[in-house]
């Protein structure tokens, strides 16, 4: 894959027939665009796109994956609107706190937010790693621990990532910003990735749909870069919310209305990853890690300037 760009640079002194055209593949930006919009693209297909992409000159060019010309993560926004978001208390076989109560489930109150467009990517993540007040001023000092390594491109999500290290990288941000981005809480991740449809299992509606996100369904066995799967998005253009990434979210796992800083109680994942299936990316399904676990398809994605009480306020009821 790599030769074929070169390939391409070389076209104009030893010019290619439309065979040898059609054996590289897209290889510029609208060609790559186009292929990713092509619905009937497999997955294999949107895979080799992502990785081109990364290759082109200056890197992937879309919006919101890489950085601005400031070195800070050009992050795209999305508007998600309000609405109330009901939350079963069970699920992948974890009995929570409430549930044992025999409380089912919790509704919550969501304000319109605006949310990234994608992940935080690798090139975003690195970011933070070379500011000279970022990871090792915020970071390192107190927990003794460096970054782990990154498996992917700069265009993929970045993973192997601890929530405590995902909230350090909020501060950083919000510094540099002037604007408050923190992690989403999870009636704000399930609002989005239901497209503001209490009724939808995934953000294009209540059906699993094949190449609209990367699982084990897709039989590729490995993290892509951000934003493959167009048709995939949310209602509102949010993308992957369904596989490639666990995204953490910001409250705690059994207490759910908790999304204070501090403790050790387990924080909730969503969105599910390449190694599940699609029934762990379902925009309801809830999973869980300790604030301090790593794991290679663990990412996250951020929230802008949306203020959040860090108490029980937004809690409507528990069932």
């Amino acid at each position: 894959m790599e030769a074929a760009p070169a390939v391409r640079r070389l076209a104009p002194r030893f010019p290619l027939a439309e065979r040898e055209l059609a054996f590289l593949g897209p290889l510029d930006e609208g060609e790559l665009l186009a292929v990713l919009a092509d619905p009937a693209t497999p997955h294999a297909g949107r895979a080799l796109v992502g990785d081109r992409f990364n290759l082109l000159p200056g890197g992937d060019p879309r919006p919101g994956v890489g950085l601005g010309p400031d070195g800070l993560p050009d992050l795209a926004w999305c508007e998600v609107p309000g609405g109330e978001v009901e939350i079963a208390l069970e699920s992948a076989g974890v009995w929570t706190r409430l549930r044992r109560l025999g409380r089912t489930s919790a509704q919550f109150r969501v304000a319109p937010f605006a949310l990234a467009k994608y992940p935080v990517t690798v090139a975003q993540w690195r970011a933070f790693l070379a500011a000279p007040d970022g990871y090792d001023t915020l970071f390192r000092p107190r927990y003794q621990v460096d970054p782990d390594r990154q498996p992917g491109q700069d265009n993929h999500p970045a993973v192997n990532l601890t929530w405590i290290e995902a909230i350090a990288y909020c501060q950083w941000l919000s510094a540099r910003l002037g604007r408050e981005v923190r992690l989403p809480t999870e009636w704000e991740w399930q609002q989005a990735a239901t497209s503001g449809h209490p009724d939808w299992q995934y953000p294009w509606g209540r059906d699993w749909a094949d190449l609209r996100a990367n699982t084990s369904a897709s039989d590729l066995g490995r993290l892509t870069a951000v934003g493959l799967y167009p048709a995939g998005a949310s209602s509102q253009g949010v993308m992957d919310l369904a596989g490639n990434a666990w995204d953490w979210c910001l409250n705690q796992y059994e207490r759910i209305a908790n999304t204070g800083p501090g403790g050790n109680a387990g924080r909730s994942l969503r969105g599910g990853s390449w190694l599940g299936p699609p029934a762990s990316a379902r925009a309801v399904n809830r999973y869980w890690s300790d604030p301090g676990d790593r794991g290679f398809s663990v990412g996250f994605r951020l929230v802008c300037a949306c203020p959040i009480p860090l108490t029980t306020d937004s809690l409507i009821t528990e069932h």
